[in-house]
């Protein structure tokens, strides 16, 4: 399905973002890996079975799920993507290498998604050591990538923003104030 539909968002990697059309998921899988859902209805029966994130772990090891998840953060650069996906306070990695399975449009696509998007994704769950997630003993290798809501770009408080403590704020307006604007965090 050619034509326009969502673009990009201040994810990571510095490349242009991927536009597509809509993707329509109401039955069998759809022939494109990644792309904007067109409409989500409560209505809709997919035969999907979503695994929350905080029940992930290495027992799962080899087997393919389904989770809906915020994206926390993304690290896109040549042909690699990872992308951070949180559930409420549980957070994952998905990771996705260029290979026959995973084209280099879809790993620029889901570089460029902006934090909070909403997104669906399936793929295998891999054993790994992950020191920056809380489920670290494993990674999802991701297999398809559908936005069900794009997060606006400039939302005025990012989880990252409540995380930080008063001294790392007060540092950061002595940085704005002294013209070191590179690093500054600014309070809206």
């Amino acid at each position: 399905e050619a034509g326009g539909g969502g673009g990009g968002g201040g994810g990571g990697g510095g490349e242009a973002a991927v536009v597509l059309g809509p993707v329509t998921y109401t039955g069998a899988e759809p022939e494109q890996l990644f792309g904007d859902l067109k409409l989500v209805q409560s209505n809709q029966k997919t035969g999907r079975v979503f695994t929350h994130v905080s029940k992930l772990d290495a027992t799962l090891d080899g087997q393919e799920v389904w989770l809906r998840a915020r994206v926390h953060n993304t690290r896109a650069k040549g042909n690699n993507c990872f992308v951070v996906l949180r559930t409420a306070g549980a957070t994952v990695q998905g990771a996705m290498f260029k290979s026959d399975t995973v084209p280099k449009e879809m790993i620029k696509f889901a570089g460029a998604l902006s934090k909070e998007t909403v997104v669906d994704v399936k793929g295998l769950v891999v054993k790994a050591d992950v020191k920056s997630c809380t489920q670290n003993d494993i990674e999802i290798s991701v297999l398809r990538i559908y936005v069900i809501s794009r997060a606006d770009v400039g939302l005025p408080m990012q989880i990252d923003d409540a995380g930080r403590s008063e001294g790392e704020v007060v540092e950061s307006e002595r940085k704005l104030a002294a013209g070191e604007g590179d690093g500054a965090y600014v309070r809206v």
